[in-house]
C-alpha cells in the first residue's frame, strides 16, 4: 500500500498512475475526478457502496468500524486479511484517513487469530515492526501458514483422544461424587520399615499412611513396643518456684506412656496406634497423641484424667488394641473360622516354606527363578526344594494337595516376609546378647554389584566369656557419602534397634576424610554427642596401607605383583590361554617331582 496523502490538493497525474495511488480531489472539476476515482475503484475492485459513503458528511467512523470489524475475524487465509485491508485502506484514504506502512503491518499482525500468536512475538523479537516491509511481513505469514496447514491433520488426530472441556465441566456439575480425590502429597502409599522410628517426635502419625499399609505399620509399632527410654537424668523444665522433670516410675505405673527425647513430653501408645482422627472430646487425648504432656508438676493428675472412666477415649483405644493383638477376635477371623485340622495343617506349609528358606538364606543361594508357572522345567530353588520335600514327605504332600490355592505359602511376597522375619528373629538374638552392655560402632562402606553405595555397620561388645565378638546388625543404602548422611543413617539404625547414642564407647573407621576428619567427619559429630566414643583407625585398613607401601617400596615385590595381574588378565580373556598354563603347570610339577626337588 502507498503511504497516506499528505497534500490534499495533490493532482492526479502519470505518477499517481504508476503509485497506485487513488486521485485526490483539488476542489474543482467535481465530474471529472467523480470519474476517476469510480474508475479506481473498478481497477481495484473496490466495493461501489464506498463511493455512496464517501459523499456523506463525515465518514471516518464507518470505515474505522469496518477496520476493527476486520481485526475480530477468526477465519480466513492471509491472502484473505491481506485484501480486505487493502480495500479498506483505500477507503480511508479518500477520506483523506490514511495509514503508514508501519501502522498497516501492525493492524495486520493484531488481526491475525489467536493460533497466530507465537508468530506474532517471534517477529517482534526478531525484526523492527516500525521497519519491516510489507513484502517482507506476507513472505513470513505465509511460510508461518503452510506450517500451520501441515501440522493441523496431526492436530485432528490428537483431538480424538482429548475430553472436552465442556463436557468435563458438567460431569463435574451434574454429578460431583465422581471426582476422583488425588492422594494428598504427604500419605505414604508403601510401607517402608525405615520409617518405623522410635522417637515420638519425628515419627508419622498412623492416618498419614495410606488405608492399605496403616495394619502393617500398626502390627511393627506393637512389636517395637511403647519407646521408654531408660535415661540417667532426664531434662528439668523451670518453672517459677523449682524445676521439675519426667520420672522414670511412671512407666511402671502407666505401661502406655512414650517418653520423647526430642520434644521431652509424653505420649499414649495405645491412642497413637487406634486413635481416630479429629476427634478430641476427652481431656488429654488430643495432648497425649499429638502435642504431648510436659506438666510435669501436675502429671499424676493429668494421667489419671487421661484414662477417664470405663468409656473413655482412652480405654476404648485400648480395648481396640487388645483386639488388634488378638487376631482370632477379629472380624476376618469370626467370618473365616477355620478349624483345627485346617490350621495343622496350615503350620505344615509354613514350616516346609520356611526351612527352605533357612537353608537357601544359610548357604547364600538365589531364591527365584525365571519362570515359576506350574508346568517350567525350573521354578527356581525355592519352589524346586519345597517340590523335592512334597516328593519325599507324604505328609507334607498332603498338606499342600488339600490346602486353599491362595494359601500354599509359596508365592513371591510370602517368600519376602518369611526372609524378613528371619533376620528380625537373628537380630532380636543379637540384640539379647547385648543387653545392656556397651557397644564400639563398626562402619565401612562398599559398592554392590547393582552400583549402589551401601555403608555396613558392625558393632563389637565383650560376652559373657569374655571375649570380644562382632555382630553384623545392618546393611544400609545411603545416597551421599558425606558424614552429614552417614551420621543419619548411623542414627535411624541404631534408633530401630532401641541403641542409645549414649552407650557407645569407641569408633572404628577407615582414614577418609568424611570418617575420620578432624572437624567435620563422622568420628567428630559423634564425639560431640557423646564424648567417651573414642575414634580408632580400624587396624585392618592400617595393615592394608603398610603391605602397601612396603610392596611400592620393593622392586621385586612390586614387579612379582604386577606380573600376576598382568597373567590373570592376559589367562582370563582366553580359554585356551588358560589351558596352555595349566598344561605348563601340570608339566613344572612333574619335571620336579622326577629330579626329586619336590617329594
Amino acid at each position: 500500500m502507498t503511504e497516506s496523502v499528505k497534500n490534499n490538493n495533490y493532482n492526479y497525474d502519470d505518477r499517481d498512475k504508476i503509485s497506485g495511488r487513488p486521485p485526490m480531489f483539488d476542489g474543482e472539476n467535481f465530474d471529472y475526478w467523480k470519474d476517476r476515482i469510480e474508475s479506481f475503484f473498478l481497477a481495484y475492485d473496490i466495493d461501489p457502496g464506498i463511493w455512496q459513503h464517501s459523499s456523506q458528511r463525515d465518514q471516518s467512523p464507518f470505515t474505522h468500524s469496518k477496520v476493527r470489524s476486520a481485526q475480530k475475524e477468526e477465519d480466513g487465509t492471509v491472502e484473505t486479511v491481506f485484501s480486505r485491508f487493502q480495500i479498506l485502506i483505500a477507503g480511508l484514504k479518500v477520506l483523506h484517513k490514511g495509514y503508514s506502512t508501519a501502522d498497516h503491518v501492525k493492524k495486520i499482525i493484531r488481526s491475525l487469530p489467536k493460533k497466530w500468536r507465537p508468530m506474532f512475538t517471534a517477529l517482534k523479537l526478531a525484526k523492527n515492526l516500525n521497519a519491516i516491509s510489507l513484502e517482507e511481513l506476507i513472505i513470513s505469514l505465509r511460510s508461518h501458514e503452510k506450517e500451520l496447514e501441515e501440522d493441523e491433520p496431526q492436530k485432528k488426530e490428537m483431538r480424538k483422544f482429548l475430553v472436552p472441556r465442556t463436557s468435563i465441566e458438567n460431569v463435574n456439575v451434574v454429578q460431583p461424587e465422581a471426582k476422583v480425590e488425588e492422594t494428598p502429597p504427604n500419605v505414604a502409599n508403601e510401607f517402608n520399615p525405615n520409617e518405623i522410628v522410635r522417637d515420638l517426635g519425628c515419627r508419622k502419625k498412623i492416618h498419614e499412611y495410606a488405608t492399605d499399609i496403616q495394619d502393617q505399620v500398626r502390627r511393627a509399632y506393637i512389636l517395637k513396643g511403647p519407646t521408654q527410654p531408660d535415661l540417667a537424668i532426664f531434662p528439668r523444665t523451670q518453672s517459677v518456684k523449682s524445676s521439675r522433670a519426667f520420672c522414670k516410675a511412671w512407666y511402671k505405673n502407666y505401661t502406655w506412656i512414650e517418653y520423647s527425647e526430642s520434644k521431652d513430653a509424653a505420649y499414649c501408645f495405645y491412642c497413637f496406634l487406634v486413635k481416630p482422627p479429629g476427634r478430641a472430646e476427652h481431656f488429654g487425648y488430643e495432648v497425649f497423641n499429638k502435642d504431648g504432656f510436659k506438666d510435669w508438676k501436675h502429671a499424676s493428675k493429668g494421667f489419671k484424667d487421661h484414662i477417664g472412666s470405663h468409656n473413655s477415649n482412652h480405654n476404648s483405644c485400648m480395648k481396640h488394641y487388645d483386639d488388634y493383638n488378638n487376631q482370632r477376635q477379629s472380624v476376618t477371623s469370626i467370618f473365616a473360622r477355620a478349624t483345627r485340622e485346617s490350621e495343622e495343617l496350615y503350620k505344615i506349609r509354613l514350616t516346609c516354606s520356611l526351612d527352605c528358606i533357612r537353608y537357601l538364606i544359610a548357604q547364600g543361594i538365589a531364591f527365584r527363578g525365571h519362570d515359576e508357572s506350574y508346568n517350567s522345567l525350573n521354578k527356581g530353588n525355592f519352589r524346586e526344594m519345597v517340590d523335592w520335600v512334597k516328593s519325599n514327605d507324604e505328609k507334607v504332600r498332603d498338606a499342600f494337595g488339600r490346602g486353599p490355592k491362595n494359601c500354599t505359602m509359596t508365592s513371591g511376597d510370602i517368600q519376602k516376609e518369611l526372609a524378613t522375619c528371619c533376620a528380625h528373629e537373628v537380630t532380636k538374638v543379637i540384640m539379647e546378647e547385648l543387653g545392656e552392655r556397651q557397644i564400639f560402632v563398626l562402619i565401612d562402606e562398599s559398592r554392590d554389584i547393582s552400583v549402589k553405595e551401601q555403608m555396613a555397620v558392625m558393632l563389637r561388645i565383650l560376652n559373657d566369656k569374655g571375649k570380644v565378638v562382632e555382630r553384623f546388625i545392618a546393611l544400609h543404602h545411603v545416597k551421599y557419602t558425606t558424614s552429614e548422611a552417614q551420621k543419619d543413617a548411623l542414627y535411624g539404625i541404631l534408633d530401630r534397634h532401641t541403641l542409645c547414642i549414649s552407650r557407645i564407647r569407641g569408633q572404628g573407621y577407615d582414614g577418609t576424610s568424611n570418617m575420620r576428619g578432624e572437624f567435620n567427619g563422622l568420628q567428630r559429630k559423634i564425639l560431640d554427642k557423646n564424648p567417651y566414643a573414642f575414634y580408632v583407625h580400624c587396624y585392618a585398613h592400617r595393615l592394608q596401607l603398610v603391605v602397601v607401601s612396603v610392596a611400592s617400596s620393593c622392586s621385586s615385590i612390586h614387579d612379582f605383583f604386577e606380573y600376576i595381574s598382568l597373567i590373570v588378565t592376559t589367562t582370563s580373556a582366553s580359554c585356551k590361554r588358560r589351558d596352555a598354563l595349566t598344561e605348563a603347570q601340570h608339566q613344572y610339577i612333574l619335571n620336579r617331582l622326577e629330579s626329586g626337588e619336590i617329594s
